[in-house]
């Protein structure tokens, strides 16, 4: 019988952890219009190498990424997803703004 084979295979395999995306170059259009958000955060690499967010105005981070998921008006921050990726933690890029212009960019994880 190969039952005893079957459950060990099965279990192993539900064990493997989740992979990352591979990295595709950063694609306004696909950004705005994906709905598999896990191109956006294979997207994120070049995002930085190609655009220089610190010092971006609002109107121009919102040009290039369009409007944020949240914004946290009383933290300055704004939010975009980034979807859940390697070991399935939600990842989110956040943005925030110091009198007018992006002072801080951070890639955040939350199991």
């Amino acid at each position: 019988m190969a039952m005893p084979f079957v459950i060990p295979v099965v279990i192993m395999c539900l064990h493997i952890p989740a992979r990352e995306p591979s990295p595709l170059p950063f694609n306004a259009d696909k950004w705005f219009s994906t709905r598999q958000l896990a191109d956006r955060y294979a997207m994120l690499e070049d995002l930085k190498k190609q655009h220089k967010l610190l010092g971006m105005t609002e109107a121009e981070v919102y040009r290039l990424l369009g409007k944020p998921e949240r914004e946290l008006s009383f933290d300055g921050f704004v939010i975009y997803r980034l979807g859940a990726v390697g070991d399935d933690s939600v990842t989110e890029l956040h943005i925030h703004f110091d009198k007018g212009h992006v002072d801080k960019v951070e890639v955040l994880r939350d199991k």
